[in-house]
């Protein structure tokens, strides 16, 4: 009977687990790889995002720096 509940109670603690898409966070059991897909896009989308508004920011110190050299 001790052995049955005991089951019952580890069952139950790993389905109750938040999961993560950060291997580092959800342990062994908490960890899914489609939150990890996810986590992924997302921060290649804001790479892209910021990578993109940089090379707006060159661009406008070139021409800036072109007006004071004229």
């Amino acid at each position: 009977m001790k052995r049955i509940f005991a089951a019952i109670v580890i069952a139950s603690s790993l389905t109750s687990c938040a999961t993560t898409g950060d291997p580092s966070e959800g342990g062994l059991f908490g960890w899914s790889q489609s939150m990890s897909n996810q986590r992924i896009a997302d921060r290649r989308a804001m790479n892209s995002s910021i990578q993109a508004d940089t090379q707006d920011k060159w661009a406008e110190a070139r021409r800036l720096n072109n007006q004071l050299s004229r």
